[in-house]
């Protein structure tokens, strides 16, 4: 039978709760109070009567509650007699114990539907569990204890009891915590997260607040009874991320103007008109659609021949491809279209010839030069008009 009396009955949901309960427990004892921790000092017996006996000898009822504290209270296919949470907080209530709730990190508010027999703890006042300022945290629980402790010789305020240990969190990062899934709380950059374990083995996710792609997993081992710093550096893993992902976004970029490029450069010449934006820069649109091909970028732009087009700016003409890109440079006083593979173009007051590569193919030697017509261009030199092929070599006089 369960004869020894508790000053203070502990209650929480184990999936979420029992770390923060196990270290409540370990301080409240080590501070002389008497504390009913179910996993450790329930005896075997009648567990349902064993409960409710220790919340009728307890003071104070301290009510642990993660955010998934009240999942099950709120879910009708969930039974309410395997709801102990909920068994354990209208009995204290019905009980008229005092009631301290402690509201863990993701616990914001009590629901608004909440059963009419523990709607009650709503108007009950708790502090609120802060990992960066244990110790404050801890100092203001006990003001709401209307329980005394026994004096006896205690271990330095803010040590955890035998069995227990703290691993100390400092991150570059505000972070959430995960212990083997289970959030356990959030660390601020530069603060000192405190977080009560049992000695073990672990795995520690650590997540930005910021941006969850940002991460660190580690499995972490530790003693009983001893205090650990664990530094967590998330700003490389960000940088590594942010540089990754602009790598793929110039990825991205690099294979749509692929594919942009190669859908405009399959379109027929026709397709191609020139307009005259407001600022009085000419582009390209489609004669279909209206949609826009190549930005007004030009001082003047012409019609498109064998896949290029003469366009002018600051005074000097050159040849783009139906993507826009400038394939022959800007460089040239006067030029014609593209015919037979072959321009005309002034430079320094000569014409001559080139092909789409823009390489010279009949030198700069003319007064006047006019564009293929299959394969004879009409040109004039020292005065005399005449033919020539597309070798250069004068075919006839005009």
């Amino acid at each position: 039978m369960d004869t020894d009396r508790y000053d203070i009955f502990l209650s929480y949901r184990r999936r979420g709760g029992f770390e923060t309960a196990k270290h409540l427990f370990d301080l409240l004892t080590r501070d002389g109070y008497s504390v009913s921790f179910d996993i450790d000092t329930l005896r075997a017996g009648d567990f349902d009567t064993t409960l409710l006996r220790r919340i009728d000898q307890c003071t104070d009822f301290i009510l642990i509650l993660d955010r998934e504290a009240f999942d099950r209270t709120l879910d009708p296919a969930f039974d309410r007699n395997k709801d102990w949470m909920r068994i354990e907080l209208a009995y204290a209530l019905d009980k008229g114990k005092n009631i301290i709730p402690v509201m863990l990190s993701g616990f914001t508010e009590f629901p608004d539907n909440l059963p009419a027999d523990i709607a009650a703890v709503e108007r009950k006042n708790g502090p609120k569990y802060d990992q960066y300022y244990f110790d404050a945290f801890y100092a203001k629980l006990l003001r709401f204890l209307d329980s005394r402790p026994v004096e006896r010789a205690a271990a330095p305020f803010g040590e955890p009891a035998a069995g227990s240990s703290t691993l100390k969190i400092k991150s570059d990062t505000d972070c959430r915590i995960f212990v083997d899934d289970e959030e356990r709380g959030t660390a601020r950059a530069g603060s000192l997260f405190r977080l009560p374990l049992r000695g073990g083995s672990y795995l520690l996710r650590f997540v930005s607040v910021e941006n969850p792609a940002d991460a660190v997993e580690q499995t972490w081992r530790i003693e009983k009874d001893v205090e650990e710093l664990y530094v967590v550096a998330l700003a490389p893993v960000r940088r590594q991320r942010e540089e990754r992902e602009k790598r793929e976004a110039a990825a991205r970029a690099e294979e749509e103007r692929r594919r942009r490029e190669a859908y405009l450069l399959q379109l027929p010449d026709e397709r191609f008109v020139t307009f005259k934006d407001n600022s009085g820069k000419y582009g390209f649109s489609d004669r279909e659609n209206s949609e826009l091909l190549i930005p007004a970028n030009y001082g003047y732009a012409y019609s498109f021949s064998e896949g290029l087009a003469k366009v002018k700016k600051d005074g000097k003409l050159g040849y783009i491809d139906k993507s826009g890109k400038t394939v022959i440079p800007l460089i040239y006083n006067d030029a014609g279209p593209f015919r037979v593979g072959l321009a005309c173009v002034q430079k320094d007051r000569k014409w001559g010839y080139i092909d789409k590569s823009g390489k010279t193919v009949i030198p700069f030697i003319y007064d006047d030069a006019y564009s293929f017509r299959v394969n004879l261009a009409y040109v004039k030199k020292d005065g005399k008009s005449g033919y020539i092929d597309r070798s250069g070599r004068w075919v006839k006089d005009a």
